[in-house]
């Protein structure tokens, strides 16, 4: 493997040089907004040791020393800016990573990150309305949770398209190719999400002593050859429950193939089966909930679920436990887990051996494995314009580069760096995970109605998929075509 990627590496080497004599030839440095293509495999050029810095293909610029105004909206259970702000040094290898990126493109372009914090999750809508009808204009770009007004936003004209701004290239690989082309709408890409971020995403954590007691083909394996399933994980699941204590109730107290939050990560579940709430036909969003493979997934999420005693299943007692199993692979009472993958660092001082895996497919026939992100998604207000714009593009693109770069890579590190992931199969499962990002217009835009947040109860209840979808269906699809009519108004 590392023997084909230093080959590659070379091939993508020489043309890169090939590119920056080309550039060169022409005499003098390129105009701003001439800057040259970049390949797709660039990324992966530089030196001997692979290194590669986007400052070496994007044109000099300077930008006076002004702020560039980064609206984040705060979220503990769900951080929108993990790999994006970094206040200071602290001797935290991921941090300081972040931090180095950011004064690197600082110092490349003269201009000073201001990070402007909200006072909520859910503020940035309000809070772009307001700067906008003032015509204060100040941020520059803004993050918002990936449930927070993603319509509306479009509805009413407050963002810009991404496609219209110098020097951001959407075709590389540091930008998120599943948030672009979920959420374009009408041939606009008005929400982006690249390498500047850690995704957010749910996986299971797997009991590795578990596993070798009851003598079960490795996961990692069962990953590797696509037949990591619900099946599979519901036969290993139903193998190891059992009531410890014989009292013939099932509870905390007893054995468990599978722990798993019933709120937002039952969502997970249906997206990583290949659910899906729109598809985007000729730029035109489609509800898809009734077909025959949504029918089927709730069919078979509602057994997995309740079926055999094979499910512990837990609810957030407040927003800190949200995200957080209660009994957990440490106790010995459970073999896999859910857990929020950006909180997995919680783990590291667990005695138990476990491994972290992809939540699992359909089954064979399907082609990946799915990871709804559960992200906040970056916009850019429609006022900018201009130098403004500008500044935007070629920051948000070296940010991207930079940090797929750097930054992506020494997460992978600090995350790995529990006992789990002292080996090279580890480092693949999480390659899996994160290549496997997915994102759905419908659930982004689940503030118009759309049932995104109501998938959790759905399961959790185990209520009549069919009949819900026949008496919900007109009205959401009545409310996805209003948003969409109100989105043409705005960008004719």
């Amino acid at each position: 493997m590392n023997g084909n990627r230093t080959k590659k590496n070379m091939i993508i080497l020489i043309a890169a040089i090939l590119i920056m004599l080309c550039v060169s030839c022409g005499g003098d440095e390129p105009e701003i907004d001439t800057v040259p293509a970049v390949s797709n495999d660039l990324h992966e050029a530089g030196d001997e040791d692979g290194a590669f810095s986007i400052f070496d293909i994007l044109s000099a610029a300077d930008f006076g020393g002004r702020d560039f105004n980064v609206y984040i909206p705060p979220n503990d259970w769900s951080p929108v800016d993990v790999g994006f702000a970094a206040e200071e040094m602290t001797g935290e290898r991921f941090n300081d990573e972040v931090y180095t990126r950011n004064r690197a493109v600082e110092q490349r372009y003269n201009f000073n990150f201001n990070m402007i914090y909200g006072p909520n999750p859910w503020s940035s809508y309000d809070d772009l309305r307001r700067v906008t009808a003032s015509g204060d204009n100040i941020y520059d770009v803004f993050f918002t949770h990936i449930w927070s007004h993603i319509a509306n936003f479009a509805a009413e004209g407050l963002v810009s398209d991404w496609n219209g701004l110098p020097y951001v290239d959407l075709t590389q690989p540091w930008w998120n190719q599943s948030a672009i082309n979920a959420m374009k709408i009408a041939d606009k890409t008005f929400y982006a999400a690249g390498s500047f971020q850690i995704q957010d995403v749910i996986v299971l954590v797997a009991n590795m002593e578990m596993i070798a007691n009851f003598g079960f083909e490795s996961p990692y394996a069962i990953v590797s050859e696509g037949r990591w399933t619900l099946d599979k994980v519901s036969e290993m699941a139903r193998a190891v429950s059992f009531d410890l204590n014989g009292d013939g109730v099932f509870d905390n107290n007893d054995r468990y193939g599978v722990e798993f939050g019933g709120l937002w990560q039952m969502t997970s579940l249906v997206y990583a089966l290949g659910g899906q709430i729109t598809e985007l036909k000729d730029g035109v969003p489609e509800l898809t909930l009734s077909n025959e493979r949504m029918i089927s997934i709730f069919e078979r999420l509602a057994g997995f679920i309740h079926d055999d005693n094979k499910v512990y299943l837990f609810m957030g007692d407040t927003e800190a436990t949200w995200n957080r199993a209660h009994i957990g692979v440490q106790s010995g009472q459970i073999l896999f887990t859910q857990h929020n993958l950006l909180d997995c660092g919680i783990l590291r001082n667990v005695e138990a051996d476990y491994m972290i895996l992809p939540l699992p497919k359909y089954d064979e026939a399907q082609r990946d494995y799915r990871s709804a992100s559960w992200t906040g998604s970056l916009g850019v207000p429609r006022y900018i314009e201009g130098e403004r714009a500008e500044m935007v593009g070629i920051v948000m693109e070296a940010l991207a580069a930079e940090g797929r770069e750097k930054v992506i890579p020494t997460y992978y590190d600090t995350v790995l760096s529990a006992r789990y992931a002292r080996n090279d199969e580890s480092i693949e499962m999480i390659d899996v995970i994160l290549d496997s990002v997915i994102y759905d217009l419908g659930m982004c835009y689940n503030d118009i109605g759309l049932p995104a947040i109501d998938f959790n109860a759905w399961i959790r209840n185990r209520t009549d998929y069919v009949s819900t979808i026949e008496r919900t269906g007109d009205r959401m699809k009545a409310a996805l075509e209003n948003v969409y009519e109100k989105i043409l108004e705005q960008y004719d």
